[in-house]
């Protein structure tokens, strides 16, 4: 979001689909050129991919399951 954001603020049409559809998923967030949209808008991807993230983790680790432990003797 931060990156295609800037790249919007240089370019205006660039990116622009994206910030719409972002717009229409995240509450608050308007696809408008400011540096607070962009601000908003990566606070949101941020929050977003940390609980992607932590979503991912936590499958992983249910479907690895329980690794050997290995002692040093």
């Amino acid at each position: 979001m931060l990156s295609m954001g800037l790249a919007n603020q240089i370019w205006s049409s660039y990116a622009q689909q994206f910030l719409e559809t972002m717009a229409s998923v995240y509450v608050g967030y308007h696809a408008t050129r400011s540096i607070g949209e962009v601000m908003v808008g990566t606070l949101y991807g941020a929050v977003d991919g940390f609980i992607a993230g932590a979503v991912f983790a936590w499958l992983y680790n249910q479907f690895a399951g329980p690794q050997p432990s290995s002692s040093n003797r």
